[in-house]
């Protein structure tokens, strides 16, 4: 059998550190990411962070640049969930997260 990727501990690692761990061995987006998207994609997310914008516009230098340290590492997973379950039309440009906003939205685009 051999040694997993991720052997014992020597020194302790900080919350956040255990957390990127956590994501990386589950290849799953952190639950509260998962909870924004799938908000998104029902019209019932009222306001995203710039983190989320980003990942929504396809905007990879933007995204990492916003995301935190859990969210950087797991960018890719968030990503593939995006491809998953969004609708298609939902998201990839700042075009269609406008047109998608628009949508299901309109009071928020109209107050934008």
């Amino acid at each position: 059998m051999s040694t997993p990727p991720f052997g014992p501990r020597t020194i302790p690692l900080s919350d956040s550190a255990d957390v990127v761990l956590r994501v990386l061995r589950e290849l799953e987006p952190p639950e509260r990411i998962r909870a924004a998207l799938d908000a998104y994609a029902s019209g019932a997310l009222t306001e995203r962070g710039h983190f989320l914008t980003a990942v929504l516009e396809n905007d990879l230098r933007r995204a990492v640049g916003y995301a935190d340290p859990v969210n950087r590492a797991a960018l890719p997973c968030i990503v593939e969930y995006c491809v998953a379950q969004l609708p298609p039309e939902s998201w990839g440009s700042p075009e269609r997260v406008r047109a998608w906003q628009a949508q299901h939205r309109p009071d928020a685009v109209a107050a934008s």
